[in-house]
C-alpha cells in the first residue's frame, strides 16, 4: 500500500540567477510531499523527507528548497523539527 509520495527535482533552477551561481546539481527543489489523510501524523512525512535528505547527500546537494503552503502549520512544524527553516 502506498501511503505517501514526494516529488523533487533540480531543473527548476536551470537558467536562473540562483541556479547559475551554484555548481550543477547543488540545489534540490521539493515541490510536493503528500501523505494519505488516514496516515498523517504518524511519521510518514518525516520518513519521506529523511529519504530526500539521503538522496541529497548521495548527490552532493548543498541546499534543499521546499515548496510548502505556510498555512499548513503541521507541515511547517514537521519541516522545522527536521532542521529546515524559512528563508
Amino acid at each position: 500500500m502506498i501511503i505517501g509520495s514526494v516529488e523533487c527535482s533540480h531543473h527548476e533552477f536551470r537558467g536562473t540567477m540562483l541556479g547559475n551561481s551554484r555548481p550543477k546539481g547543488a540545489l534540490m527543489y521539493v515541490t510536493e510531499v503528500a501523505v494519505r489523510p488516514d496516515r498523517r501524523r504518524c511519521g510518514a512525512g518525516a520518513a519521506l523527507m529523511k529519504g530526500v535528505d539521503e538522496v541529497a547527500a548521495l548527490r552532493n546537494v548543498e541546499t534543499i528548497y521546499l515548496h510548502v503552503d505556510v498555512r499548513n502549520k503541521a507541515a511547517c512544524a514537521m519541516y522545522e523539527r527536521m532542521g529546515y527553516h524559512h528563508l
